[in-house]
């Protein structure tokens, strides 16, 4: 072979070679950079995934009555950015949906919004920002994060039944099939769920499963950055291609907030912008299904652009205003904001599903292929202890208290003393004088005043410090520790049992020397009046205190003596009537209920509180003694609580006179009491705050509202009235 010829066929071997790797490159585009494309030139997705929503569980009282359920509803939404002239829409849409043109304008208008930049700002990047706050174009919050749990597993070291792992599964709102999978895992520790509430912690320790372990997490104060939609932020500009103008941060800004990326991925600008672009405002929410329909219809007919009629699910309250303070409310998003519907967010809202169909070019399904279906796990039902008839009588006599005695906010709590079950719980604010509303009931611990004296006297004849018999002096007023303490008058020689009926504050004191801390503070925690009652609704639950001067929580003489009739102490309506619960079914301290029981959506039963149990704490002898005392102060006519002396039934309490801190020293009365004497069913506390006329006191101002709810409550029962008190009532209603 001569050289020519060696030359070409190197020339062309070349060509080969060059024209393979073409081809390999050709290759390597088609089946792995544009392998989508060529398989799917159209974009279908071949295996859509359908979400299949969760169902919202419903709240309900004992009987099954609907206190809150979702329905239905229907939305007049709009997207700003499709809306050239804010004014002329908000003409044309305001006798159509029945909304003012003022506050259309405003919410068609809103087409931008401020944009967070970074969570957790260090402090050094924060004065680099300086010049951009100074201008309005970004500012920056402070804010602490919510404590927050962490569910942790052990699975080695897991055991638990198939029951307890289906109500670990609710508490965690897993199915019970991916928990079991979950824990099934070789793993030598792992997490069950991440930001978990206070409530579903408390749960999950209760439960006390070996391998199990809820873990708060440190919550510490975060610095964040807003991007502000000022002008001096962004302009608008046309893009190549697009015929509508969007937001370009101006190179300035951009560069000025270089330093905050600092540590951190910097976002894409152009997102950053895209984010300030406001789609959507809701113009009217929560109409009726119905009225939505014929809404769209007529914006169809106007051709308005940029506004539609949406469906969605609203939160229904089907007894109207019947204990809303407690039930709370929910966001747009079904998250409960307050209440009940907040604390037990996780249990009533379940986990979405999904399901993807494989489908051909055109969408639609092959029957041929196999679906994969995920089962959405609906939120449970939940049976509340609460009974709707005496929720209503309850709200009635305390609404009746606030008004007639000019007061800021007045409550009220039902309960059974036997089995802690919570039948009502009233809250009422005077909205005359600005006072919002709130769930003081449950979430505000006040001095209670002479309410504490019973729990004193139980404490004193369970540790044999004295007898109902044993006499003392009361001279109206004794100076302890230097200040003079005060009694309601000057009441002589006085027994312990009078004490109690007359509200003797010296008495008192002189027993709460007598016993000293040492005695005293160990039985007014073991009666649970510093800690929470078991309702498991940690987030909303108030803790007393008795707050002590010294970081040793030692008590002076003068706090020694004021505990003993409720000054300088602090308690929780619940807390303290669970106290009185123990006095009133024979020394046992119940663990109170709120939630009676968990229900799936097709009935079944999930899991149920139980009634019985809590700890031991009086002797017989020593709680009739008191409840004998608590009678006379109503039956009695020289008692303190008279006034709520019943015809129906032999009623029993105490009454209590106080301030509370942090309202401005006002003003607090209280009457707690049950019925029947005979034949405990019912205990109840009634307190009021900052009465401005008429009586006063405890037994005044509160006497009348607990009456009515143990009388009527007590009928609704079918409790047996006294003999002959059908013709007293005849002779009333005739008068």
């Amino acid at each position: 072979m001569d050289r020519t010829q060696s030359l070409s066929l190197r020339r062309m071997r070349m060509v080969i070679a060059a024209m393979a790797l073409i081809w390999a490159g050709r290759l390597a585009w088609v089946q792995v950079i544009a392998r989508d494309h060529y398989l799917n030139p159209t974009n279908i997705d071949y295996s859509p995934r359908t979400i299949l929503p969760a169902a919202k569980g419903e709240l309900h009282d004992r009987n099954g009555k609907v206190l809150a359920r979702c329905v239905d509803s229907a939305s007049v939404v709009a997207n700003p950015q499709l809306i050239a002239d804010p004014a002329q829409v908000a003409g044309r849409l305001a006798s159509i949906i029945d909304e003012p043109v003022d506050t259309l304008i405003r919410l068609l208008s809103k087409r931008y919004r401020r944009v967070l930049l970074r969570a957790n700002v260090p402090d050094d990047v924060v004065a680099t920002l300086r010049g951009l706050v100074d201008k309005g174009i970004v500012t920056l919050g402070q804010a602490t994060a919510e404590p927050a749990w962490t569910i942790t597993a052990r699975p080695r070291e897991v055991k638990a039944t198939p029951e307890q792992r289906q109500d670990l599964a609710v508490l965690l709102g897993l199915p019970v099939t991916e928990l079991d999978a979950t824990l099934a895992q070789p793993a030598t520790a792992l997490r069950l769920a991440e930001l978990a509430d206070a409530a579903t912690a408390e749960q999950v320790a209760r439960m006390n499963l070996d391998g199990i372990k809820a873990e708060k997490t440190a919550s510490a104060p975060s610095r964040a950055a807003y991007l502000e939609p000022v002008a001096a932020a962004f302009e608008l500009k046309l893009a190549d291609g697009e015929t509508v103008r969007q937001p370009v941060i101006r190179p300035e800004v951009w560069a000025a907030l270089a330093p905050l990326w600092r540590g951190v991925k910097a976002p894409a600008a152009d997102e950053l912008a895209r984010r300030l672009k406001v789609h959507y405002v809701a113009l009217r929410r929560q109409l009726p299904v119905a009225l939505g329909d014929a809404l769209r219809a007529q914006i169809d007919a106007e051709h308005i652009p940029g506004v539609r009629v949406d469906r969605e699910m609203a939160r229904e309250y089907p007894q109207g205003g019947l204990a809303r303070t407690m039930l709370g409310k929910v966001d747009r998003e079904e998250r409960g904001t307050g209440g009940l519907e907040q604390a037990l967010n996780q249990r009533l809202t379940g986990t979405s599903g999904w399901m993807e169909v494989t489908v051909d070019g055109r969408g639609r399904p092959i029957l041929q292929e196999r679906a994969e279906r995920h089962e959405p796990v609906h939120g449970r039902n939940i049976e509340l202890t609460v009974d709707a008839t005496i929720q209503s009588y309850a709200e009635e006599a305390v609404r009746n208290a606030v008004s007639d005695f000019d007061a800021d906010w007045g409550l009220a709590v039902v309960a059974d003393p036997f089995t802690g079950e919570i039948l009502a719980m009233a809250d009422v604010s005077n909205a005359k004088r600005g006072i919002d509303d709130m769930w003081r009931s449950l979430s505000l611990a006040y001095e209670p005043g002479s309410v504490m004296k019973p729990i004193v006297v139980a404490s004193a004849l369970q540790t044999g410090s004295t007898s109902p018999d044993e006499s003392f002096y009361c001279p109206g007023t004794m100076r302890v520790g230097g200040r003079l303490l005060t009694c309601i008058k000057h009441h002589g020689a006085e027994t312990v049992h009078g004490a109690v009926r007359d509200s003797c504050n010296m008495v008192m004191l002189q027993l709460s020397q007598r016993l000293g801390q040492e005695r005293l503070e160990p039985m007014f925690r073991s009666f649970g009046l510093f800690e929470r009652s078991g309702l498991a609704l940690v987030s909303q639950e108030a803790k007393g205190g008795i707050y002590c001067g010294n970081a040793a929580g030692r008590w002076g003489v003068q706090k020694t003596a004021t505990v003993s009739y409720g000054k300088g102490v602090q308690v929780s309506a619940v807390a303290m009537l669970r106290g009185y619960s123990a006095i009133i079914n024979g020394g046992t301290l119940p663990n109170m209920h709120l939630i009676r029981r968990l229900v799936d959506q097709q009935g079944r039963v999930v899991a149920e509180s139980p009634t019985s149990g809590g700890r031991h704490l009086l002797g017989p002898d020593a709680a009739a003694a008191v409840r004998h005392m608590m009678r006379d102060v109503i039956a009695d006519p020289k008692g303190t609580g008279h006034d709520a002396v019943s015809r129906l039934y032999n009623l029993a309490g105490k009454t209590g006179t106080s301030v509370a801190y942090g309202t401005g020293d006002k003003r607090i009365v209280s009457m707690a009491g049950y019925g029947p004497y005979e034949q405990p069913r019912l205990v109840t506390l009634v307190s009021v705050c900052e009465p401005r006329v008429g009586n006063r006191w405890g037994g005044g101002t509160c006497g009348g509202a607990m009456r009515s709810i143990l009388e009527r409550s007590l009928q609704y029962m079918g409790v047996p009235a006294l003999a002959g008190s059908s013709e007293d009532q005849k002779k009333d209603k005739q008068q």
